[in-house]
């Protein structure tokens, strides 16, 4: 289940979520920020309210991929996230139509 403050975040979180098959809880709180977004090991994700809503919605994506890897292996990996969030998104867009 995922939860947040914000409905488009929850909208593509959701999209996100399910494509990736994440489990469990995970909060995505929508905030001013000092970065585009952090993921911590609770499973609570951080998206800079700041940002344009398609940055929200990469960054989202970016930091889903994060959680999905911690759950698999513990640990987050940089480059596999930034291969990976923009064909996310894209996909998630093209879902849309």
């Amino acid at each position: 289940m995922i939860y947040s403050n914000s409905h488009t975040a929850l909208e593509i979180g959701a999209w996100v979520y399910n494509r990736l098959s994440i489990t469990g809880p995970v909060m995505i709180d929508v905030r001013p920020l000092d970065a585009d977004g952090y993921c911590t090991d609770n499973a609570l994700i951080e998206i800079n309210g700041r940002l344009s809503q398609a940055e929200q919605s990469v960054a989202i994506c970016h930091e889903l991929i994060h959680w999905k890897q911690f759950q698999d292996v513990g640990e987050f990996n940089e480059d596999e996230t930034y291969n990976g969030e923009m064909e996310l998104y894209k996909e998630y867009r093209n879902s849309l139509h």
